[in-house]
């Protein structure tokens, strides 16, 4: 279901419409190996042409609308990309690219618009030029060998607008990745279900959970971003049933007016992102009762499925769950790397047998800089396991405040200050401190005016009763 246009489309439409604009892509020299982008907001254009690209055989790089014009020029001419297809409501984007930048010799105009340009191509005409020929393997580029034969790129959350921290994923891995989630047990899809689809779909998370949607025969429904006016609104309309969350869009609904919590439909959440505070866990499940299933998962954009999740039902809210079924954790100690016990805080590791990207996107021989020598991906992230083995992710640690010899991670402070209901945006940073060695600053974004000691006592309580619990 397309919220902006009101449209369905069942799965033998999406299948048709994926085959017949792969051959269009190659009739237009998409070759396979070529880099082929799609820039523009959710739709389910967006959606077929970003799989129609896999199928042609290219690898395809979904680029954020949100995006300034100068990322995606240098993405264009750094990656070269061979073939673009560009949103009409980012059609401004498309004609800078046409007058400026050579390497793009036709940009696919897609989500409306008329062709103004010659070297524009609508999807229209893509769609119109192949008759779809039922059960026709041939229409799809098969990869001679699917574990080194790449397919997509995906850039981390944190880092939509650069390419150091972008990644590149093999067939086998998003396949093998699918084979896992698609059973019940773990996500919890099945084909009664109704997803909602609301994160960009340069992002790993909102690909994952969409291929693990359409891999599971759930309803799939795409908003062309999250609102939480429009979110409440179509949940409600389409009675949506799951979705992932990260824990700012949860804190929005937690803050939502009295008459959104009646949206009994949504009965299964995600977590994924940041941690999820146990209080503002709490605070959703006594708010949203109907909600009978509440999860943390891990996510790393260098791994399509999921390297935690918790169980159902389980309500440890503050942890990420146990890992995987392809997948091991150890926490290493920093400086040395020796593995640690339960309960000692270090850093994430993560080994898999299945699901890795492939490589960094500018680092062509893989996995040089992915994985060290035993096989084990350094996340970057610190946290510690329990004797259940239950896995608690505290933060990053390039963003880590250390005060007093204690480790706070920005989000568990931002968390408590977006929980006031006159903060629209909130940071968190760490400056220097000649007492505590570091000391955290904040910075709101305000919906009004308020009383600034209001404010103070309000943020104060909840932040004292994050450090206290550590």
């Amino acid at each position: 279901i397309e919220c902006e246009t009101e449209t369905t489309h069942c799965f033998y439409e999406l299948d048709a419409d994926c085959r017949r604009v792969a051959n269009a892509l190659k009739d237009l020299g998409l070759k396979e190996g070529d880099i082929f982008g799609v820039l523009g907001e959710n739709s389910y254009e967006y959606l077929v042409l970003y799989m129609a690209g896999i199928i042609a055989g290219a690898v395809v790089y979904g680029i954020s609308s949100t995006e300034s014009f100068q990322n995606v020029s240098n993405k264009i001419i750094q990656q070269n990309i061979k073939l673009i297809a560009i949103s009409y409501n980012c059609i401004s984007y498309a004609e800078r690219i046409s007058d400026g930048i050579p390497i793009t010799q036709t940009i696919i105009v897609f989500n409306g618009g008329k062709k103004t340009n010659d070297k524009y191509r609508l999807y229209q005409d893509l769609l119109d030029s192949y008759q779809f020929e039922p059960f026709n393997d041939e229409m799809i580029a098969i990869p001679h060998d699917p574990k080194q034969t790449e397919c997509l790129i995906l850039s981390s959350s944190g880092c939509v607008s650069g390419c150091p921290k972008s990644v590149v994923y093999s067939h086998h891995s998003v396949v093998s990745a699918l084979e896992m989630t698609s059973y019940p047990q773990y996500m919890g899809y099945t084909q009664t279900e109704v997803v909602s689809s609301h994160c960009e779909f340069a992002h790993q998370m909102s690909i994952f959970q969409i291929f693990t949607a359409i891999s599971t025969g759930s309803k799939i429904v795409l908003m062309p971003r999250f609102e939480i006016k429009q979110f409440i609104h179509y949940v409600k309309k389409y009675k949506i049933s799951a979705a992932l969350l990260n824990p700012s869009a949860i804190v929005s609904l937690v803050k939502a007016p009295d008459e959104s919590a009646d949206i009994p439909s949504l009965i299964k959440i995600i977590s994924c992102g940041s941690v999820l505070p146990k209080t503002i866990a709490k605070q959703f499940i006594a708010r949203y009762k109907h909600v009978k299933d509440l999860r943390q998962a891990l996510f790393d954009t260098r791994c399509m499925a999921p390297i935690t999740l918790l169980a159902k039902s389980a309500f440890a809210y503050e942890s990420a769950g146990v890992a995987f079924p392809d997948t091991k954790i150890m926490v290493k100690a920093l400086g040395n790397g020796d593995q640690l016990s339960a309960n000692q805080i270090g850093e994430i590791c993560v080994h898999k047998d299945f699901g890795f990207c492939r490589r960094y996107l500018n680092i062509r021989d893989a996995p040089e800089g992915l994985v060290d020598s035993g096989g084990w991906l350094h996340t970057g992230d610190l946290g510690y396991y329990d004797e259940d083995r239950h896995l608690y992710a505290i933060g990053s640690l390039d963003e880590m405040i250390k005060s007093n010899n204690v480790l706070i991670a920005p989000s568990e402070l931002e968390i408590p200050l977006l929980g006031h209901s006159a903060v629209s945006e909130a940071a968190v940073i760490a400056v220097p401190d000649d007492e505590s060695g570091q000391t955290a600053v904040g910075f709101v974004v305000l919906k009004e005016e308020i009383d600034v000691q209001l404010m103070n006592s309000f943020t104060g309580d909840n932040i004292m009763n994050t450090i206290n619990s550590k």
